[in-house]
């Protein structure tokens, strides 16, 4: 039997996130307080990407965090980059040349 002091909760949460376009990529920014790269895994199958942390546990508790995100056709799936500093994870998902914006010349006939 486990002693009482030595067991932990694992609590399940969804992480905030932000959402933004810059000129050449979209961002999002998901908060994983306590999370650091050896606790975390984003993985992409097919169109889904998952964002899965977890805490160090401790005596009391430890958190694991899990958010996806279906992409659209509109991003570069191999150019997607990952980072976290200080318990924010930052990816940046740069649009697929098809997505890219372009001008159209226009003749006077």
């Amino acid at each position: 039997m486990k002693d009482k002091k030595n067991e932990y909760q694992v609590k399940q949460l969804v992480p905030n996130v932000d959402v933004f376009e810059r000129k050449e990529e979209f961002v999002v920014m998901a908060d994983l307080p306590g999370v650091n790269d050896k606790g975390l895994d984003v993985t992409l199958d097919s169109d889904l990407l998952t964002i899965t942390g977890k805490t160090a546990e401790d005596a009391h508790a430890a958190y694991e965090y899990k958010r996806s995100f279906t992409l659209s056709d509109r991003v570069d799936k191999s150019g997607i980059k990952a980072a976290i500093k200080d318990g924010v994870l930052t990816l940046s998902f740069p649009y697929a040349e098809e997505a890219k914006a372009k001008k159209i010349p226009v003749t006077y006939n």
